[in-house]
């Protein structure tokens, strides 16, 4: 069983979710990040 199976590419984005699972400061980045672009379309619309 190979890890990168093209046949099922939702055990890959699982797999590549599970590197980013360790470091907190990542998600806190990522939610950070999207709370801004939020804010700006809220303030452009």
């Amino acid at each position: 069983m190979r890890k990168t199976d093209p046949c099922c590419p939702r055990e890959a984005a699982m797999e590549f979710l599970r590197v980013f699972e360790a470091p907190v400061v990542i998600r806190t980045v990522l939610a950070l990040s999207f709370a801004m672009m939020l804010a700006i379309v809220l303030g452009l619309a």
